[in-house]
Order: C-alpha cells, then sequence, then structure tokens
C-alpha cells in the first residue's frame, strides 16, 4: 500500500509540492480586492503560503496512515526527509520560476518605469523614460489580473498580454498615437510609489498629462473602455463611466 512504501510515499509528496508551488507562483488563490473584483489586494503583497493551496478535502492523499506502524525514529527521519526535499524542490521551482519572468520580460514592449521617472512625469510634465500624456499600469508579478493583462494572454505568450496589444492599438490611432504606456512594478518598488498616485488595488491604471494623474475607475481589462478612458482626458472631457464586467467575479486563466 502506499502507506507502506516510503518511496512511493516521497514520490507522491514531491509531485504535491511542485503542484503547490505552481500554485503559489501563479497566485490562483490570492483575496480579491475589497476596491474591486478585477484586482488584487495590494495590502496582501505577496502569494499566499504553499500550505495554504487546497485540491478538496480527498482530492490529494499523500498516504498518510495515522495508524501506521512505525518507531517515532522512523517517523522523524521520515519528516527530515521530507523537509530536505521540500527545500530541494523549493528552489528548485523559484529558479525556474526566475527564468520564465525574465523571459517574458525581454519580450514585453511596454517599459518599465521607476519612481523617479514617475516623479518627473508629474512635476515636469515628462521624464527620461516617457513624456507626456502617459498611461501607467501599477502591477505586480504574484497578482494574477496583473499577469493576464501585463505580462501574457493567459496562455504564456507576452507579445499578446492585452497592455502590448493596447500599446499597438494607441500606436496606430492618429488621435493616440502620441500616448506612451508604461508599466511600473509596485513589488520591485515597494514603499516608493509617488504620492500623486494612490494604488490599493492592482491592475491599477493612470493617466498623466500636463502633470496631473487621472486614474481609471474601470475594469482594465476591458480595453474598449480604457481607451475611451484615455481619448476623453485627451480631449479633456470625463471619462465615461465604466461598466461592470461581465466575468469581474472569475480569475483569469493562468500559464498552461
Amino acid at each position: 500500500s502506499v502507506s507502506s512504501s516510503p518511496s512511493l510515499k516521497m514520490q507522491l509528496a514531491s509531485i504535491a509540492i511542485a503542484a503547490a508551488l505552481v500554485a503559489q507562483s501563479l497566485a490562483l488563490r490570492l483575496p480579491l480586492s475589497p476596491v474591486s473584483p478585477w484586482l488584487c489586494d495590494l495590502g496582501a503583497n505577496k502569494a499566499p503560503s504553499v500550505f495554504s493551496f487546497a485540491l478538496g478535502e480527498d482530492s490529494l492523499d499523500l498516504g498518510r496512515d495515522r495508524n501506521a506502524s512505525g518507531s517515532t525514529a522512523e517517523k522523524q527521519q521520515e519528516l527530515q526527509d521530507a523537509k530536505i526535499l521540500y527545500k530541494t524542490k523549493k528552489k528548485e521551482f523559484m529558479a525556474a520560476e526566475s527564468q520564465l519572468m525574465a523571459a517574458m520580460g525581454a519580450l514585453l514592449k511596454v517599459p518599465m518605469v521607476s519612481p523617479a521617472n514617475l516623479k518627473d512625469l508629474v512635476a515636469k510634465g515628462n521624464s527620461t523614460a516617457v513624456k507626456n500624456d502617459t498611461l501607467v499600469v501599477f502591477y505586480a508579478p504574484w497578482c494574477p489580473h496583473c499577469q493576464a493583462f501585463v505580462l501574457h494572454n493567459g496562455k504564456g505568450d507576452p507579445t499578446k498580454a492585452p497592455l502590448e496589444l493596447f500599446r499597438k492599438d494607441l500606436a496606430a490611432d492618429p488621435p493616440t498615437e502620441r500616448v506612451q504606456v508604461a508599466r511600473f512594478d509596485v513589488e520591485a518598488y515597494a514603499g516608493q510609489l509617488p504620492k500623486a498616485f494612490e494604488v490599493r488595488g492592482i491592475p491599477s491604471v493612470y493617466f498623466v498629462r500636463k502633470g496631473r494623474a487621472v486614474q481609471f475607475q474601470g475594469d482594465p481589462h476591458d480595453l474598449d473602455a480604457l481607451k475611451g478612458f484615455v481619448t476623453a482626458e485627451l480631449e479633456g472631457k470625463a471619462a465615461p463611466e465604466p461598466k461592470e464586467s461581465a466575468a469581474e467575479n472569475a480569475a483569469p486563466d493562468m500559464l498552461g
């Protein structure tokens, strides 16, 4: 049986750890923001613990037989072996995750900006990285809503991420062709958000023009509404009221 086979138990434990780490990385169970159902709560600031990942009450039994025979010393040794395995697999997955994120980032055309860039944009109307009339998206790699908006298209393709496509759409349309699009990683620059930008949930979108930062109040995934917001700001008009997203309570699909 599984409970009497230490080797099989370790293999199953390895699979479980890998699955939990994948879930942690892609933030499948992050709490939704109290601000809006299509945002992640910035207060969470990280993915949940591996141990919060649940496959269901009975979907994964690692063969832990509460009545299994074995001395206390044997059980302690099994615990130590499991800890070593866990640390090894976690390191391996973190390295793979870092490689994946770097590869994705290399394909993104929307530039990343720093706190100094944003301060210059508000104070002077431009910066060394971006100019006036700029759409800035605040995001974090651990946020599933951000991932499927800024980093990829829900299937792991960075070139087809909605923000990348939106940037191309703005550039191809004469009224918006001069608008620049930028992204700001709130995790990489934790605690360094300029005062002009209030971000409680992510992704959050601001449009900066003539030193004035205005927040988009709708669902960033609604690209038509987002473009309407940009157009209204360029024309000096109030942006139309955003429509509620039909799938606002559904978490986006992640990689794979």
